[in-house]
């Protein structure tokens, strides 16, 4: 290895670029300041740089002792100059006649085998720190270097003379144009970038159905799902009212049962990883799955609560038996009289909290939907009122936030890109998600097993929660008006694809 004296040495002067046949002996040399790389090798990325402290005042003389000891120690002769009578073993472990090889435990490498002292040691130890040895080996001699030394490394230890770490591919030219190069690192940003995920729009809002130790729970219901005689109401489940004469046989009236079942059901996920990867990454590799796979399973719940079929998963709100649908006047456009269709199907008892849910596709054509001149689509409203959030800055009222999503018709309007139909039926809702009940057995269980897949070398993750979710209405609500037209209102209402 050519090297460039700093210092006068021997026979050598500095500034004197001479070959070192053992690059070992060169690389100390060059990590103490006594020559640094030449021109010629300076494409060639250091193995190992280190800088003396204040500190290292006392190691020099010891250098310049040991120095003139081995050069007057007639011992074998070195290859190359100026390392005089220096040879390594095959660890990159100093011996000769000279150096002194301790038995003390405190003084041994991490394999067993002895360390010399002084500069010998310094450069074994260097080697030691090469990145073929193993973590322990380096650990050692890190600690040693800094604690008996006060030497630190500042060197990259991916680097390695064998295979140089190319920090960019690029132009092999010094100058690199817009290419770059080699000299230039690029820079690994800690952590791991994402796009946000929708926010749930059912689950947060839905009704809370408890759930014991059981896996079925059965919960007696109303029938308020018929349509009743004029003058009466389905609401009272089958109790009516009539008026009769002082003496006459009254009329008896019974109030009707229904049940609603919730069957608990799995929901899971599964995958395996390297036990490499989770003990050599340096974003957790284990922490992120953990992010991801909650985050995913959060999304598959949100999507079957409003589309699952109910075949061994929740039913959802598309497929609930009170679902309506109000008839689009034209195909695939929304227009205020399609809005206005959906609230008149839309049952008055839940409008406290109703709230549209629409594809984000139907954006463009809620922005042109007016009644008169006022947009009946408002951006930028409150969801809880329509105030601007200048109207609440400074305040703290928990129930006022401001949200993009704005109102539609006075009521909230959230979009999603993923859980409802680009456009045709279905891509814009009017619903109550109180109205949806959900039964959760448990939360979200993690297992981690590092037996499962043993010989593989594999670390098995696996996630899972019980539940189940489906309408609490068994069907439209149904009314009958003073000439006999029946009327059917739900808080579930949705879009048709239009003619």
């Amino acid at each position: 290895m050519f090297v460039k004296l700093k210092k006068n040495i021997d026979e050598h002067k500095a500034g004197d670029v001479i070959d070192i046949a053992d690059e070992k002996v060169a690389r100390g040399y060059i990590e103490y300041g006594f020559a640094e790389e030449s021109d010629a090798q300076a494409h060639v990325s250091a193995m190992v740089r280190s800088q003396l402290s204040d500190a290292t005042a006392g190691i020099t003389k010891e250098l310049e002792d040991l120095k003139r000891s081995l050069q007057s120690g007639g011992n074998k002769p070195s290859k190359g100059p100026p390392s005089k009578g220096m040879e390594f073993d095959d660890d990159g472990v100093p011996f000769n006649g000279t150096i002194e090889h301790t038995e003390s435990p405190a003084d041994r490498g991490v394999d067993g085998k002895a360390i010399g002292r002084g500069l010998g040691e310094i450069l074994g130890l260097l080697y030691r720190t090469r990145p073929s040895a193993s973590q322990g080996e380096r650990d050692h001699a890190d600690q040693r270097l800094v604690e008996h030394f006060k030497l630190e490394r500042t060197w990259d230890g991916s680097m390695s003379t064998a295979s140089p770490a190319v920090a960019r591919a690029g132009s092999e030219s010094l100058s690199g144009g817009s290419a770059y190069g080699y000299f230039v690192k690029p820079e690994i940003l800690g952590g791991y970038n994402e796009i946000a995920m929708e926010e749930s729009l059912i689950e947060p809002y839905a009704f809370n159905i408890p759930v014991g130790a059981t896996n079925e729970v059965h919960w007696p219901a109303l029938d308020q799902y018929f349509a009743p005689g004029i003058g009466q109401t389905s609401a009272t489940a089958g109790i009516q009212v009539f008026y009769k004469g002082e003496s006459t046989q009254r009329q008896a009236s019974d109030a009707k049962l229904r049940e609603i079942t919730y069957k608990i059901v799995d929901q899971t996920a599964y995958t395996q990883i390297s036990r490499d990867l989770v003990a050599d990454n340096y974003i957790s590799a284990a922490t992120v799955l953990q992010s991801l796979f909650l985050k995913a399973m959060a999304y598959k719940t949100d999507f079957v609560f409003l589309n699952g079929d109910g075949a061994g998963k929740p039913t959802g709100i598309r497929q609930s038996p009170a679902l309506l649908t109000a008839t689009r006047l034209l195909q695939n456009k929304i227009q205020l009289a399609d809005l206005q269709a959906m609230l008149a199907l839309f049952d008055m008892s839940c409008l406290k909290n109703a709230m549209f849910i629409a594809h984000q596709a139907t954006y463009s054509q809620l922005l042109n939907v007016r009644d008169g001149t006022t947009l009946a689509f408002q951006p930028n409203s409150q969801i809880t009122q329509a105030a601007m959030l200048s109207s609440i800055a400074g305040t703290k009222s928990a129930g006022m936030r401001y949200q993009a999503a704005g109102t539609l018709l006075g009521l909230p309007i959230r979009f999603t890109t993923e859980k409802l139909e680009v456009s045709g039926t279905g891509d814009i809702m009017l619903i109550d998600p109180t109205q949806y009940g959900v039964a959760n057995r448990s939360g979200i269980e993690v297992a981690i097993s590092e037996q499962f897949l043993f010989d593989t070398d594999q670390i098995a993750y696996r996630w899972k929660q019980r539940h189940d979710g489906k309408s609490l209405w068994m069907g439209p609500r149904q009314s009958t008006s003073p000439s006999g037209v029946i009327y059917k209102t739900s808080p579930f209402v949705q879009l048709s694809l239009g003619s």
